[in-house]
């Protein structure tokens, strides 16, 4: 029976330790550009939802990188998957990155068109490749109030109390259905963070993710952190 006992607490404790180092942050990692490093975390749910994957950056010099990146990533399929975006204003304390949602695990990231600015000076990109055209933080702020329909045709209703932004279901599915909030955050600039949303077919449980969301145009909003992510454009025949 003590052995049993002494057993028992092993187990506990190692599922423990595993459960808290899941959510630890792996070391700083090296890209393609020698001074600027990722590292991430997995996030965990339910038996029923697959764990997120949230990754960060950082600028190892005083100075600040904006760039693309590219992050090869284990799916829970078990083939290899990949995610494209935009990082701004990375520094030694700005961390930026983004929620990868569907993601055991990720095992590279590389950046490309890094643009740096040193002492008020924005520098050219190292490459020719254009940074994707996503609008800055200063960016002037649009009306998102209104009917936006998603690449899939679901359709969401946009209203806006203060500075927060609610997007919620007019046509559902199983997993969440209609009248629920899809999405909704705190609308200060063009990229912002907010919260999304989710379900499963096979259960009623639902839950809350992190998510991205970046006002391309008065017409386009992406939301990043979703499996896949998803676009929303605006729907004029409202």
């Amino acid at each position: 029976m003590k052995r049993l006992t002494v057993m028992m607490v092993g187990v506990l404790l190692f599922g423990t330790a595993g459960a808290a180092a899941e959510k630890e942050w792996s070391s700083w990692q090296a890209t393609d550009d020698p001074l600027i490093q990722w590292r991430f975390y997995i996030e965990t749910y339910d038996k029923y939802i697959s764990p997120d994957c949230v990754f960060q950056f950082q600028r190892t010099d005083d100075n600040e990188a904006s760039f693309n990146y590219l992050v090869s990533y284990e799916p829970p399929s078990g083939s290899t998957s990949q995610r494209r975006g935009a990082a701004y204003g990375i520094t030694s304390s700005e961390h930026g990155g983004d929620v990868i949602s569907g993601c055991r695990g990720i095992t590279h990231i590389a950046v490309s068109a890094v643009r740096t600015k040193t002492a008020g000076r924005a520098d050219a990109p190292k490459n020719s490749q254009s940074v994707i055209e996503f609008p800055g933080k200063k960016a002037p702020l649009v009306d998102l109030t209104g009917v936006w329909r998603r690449d899939d045709g679901e359709l969401v209703s946009i209203t806006k109390n203060g500075d927060m932004v609610t997007a919620r279901k007019l046509t559902g599915d199983q997993a969440v259905p209609a009248n629920e909030i899809s999405w909704e955050g705190e609308y200060s600039s063009n990229s912002f963070s907010g919260r999304g949303q989710r379900g499963s077919t096979r259960t009623a449980q639902r839950s809350w993710v992190p998510v991205r969301i970046v006002v391309q145009d008065a017409n386009t909003i992406h939301v990043l952190g979703f499996n896949p992510d998803r676009t929303y454009r605006r729907n004029n025949g409202q």
